[in-house]
């Protein structure tokens, strides 16, 4: 595979994610800059599930990534297994390209970055869900 077609796999429009809520080896992540969650509380993308930047993408005493294993950990204990498909996008926006960096280099083979994030989700007339994942 050439560099610019993995590049363009790891960048999902909202329609192609829309068309995949369903699909039982995808799961949706929300990577929030806030430790407060009440904006998650009040309308997320269907199925995603809420991190706070900082719990789940560093380390927990030392200022860097968070290592591969607790990182495998982590997605363990929420339901996320070496195979499974992660669509990550931010509030803010980079919070969601940051998720994606800290997953890749922690060595999850299949993370993708949805385009536009929350804004382009709603821009595009797409409903978001008060119903909130039983393992987040």
């Amino acid at each position: 595979m050439e560099r610019r077609e993995a590049v363009a796999q790891r960048l999902v429009s909202g329609e192609w994610l829309a068309g995949h809520l369903d699909d039982p080896d995808l799961r949706i992540i929300e990577v929030s800059s806030s430790p407060d969650d009440a904006e998650y509380r009040q309308g997320h993308i269907p199925g995603a599930l809420r991190w706070y930047w900082k719990d789940a993408l560093w380390h927990a005493t030392d200022r860097e990534f968070a290592t591969p294993e607790d990182m495998a950990s982590r997605l363990g204990r929420i339901g996320i297994a070496p195979d499974t498909t992660i669509v990550v996008y931010g509030r803010p926006v980079q919070y969601g390209t940051y998720a994606l960096w800290v997953l890749t280099m922690a060595g999850h083979q299949d993370v993708r970055l949805l385009d536009g994030g929350r804004k382009g989700w709603i821009a595009h007339g797409r409903l978001l869900s008060r119903d909130i994942p039983l393992n987040t």
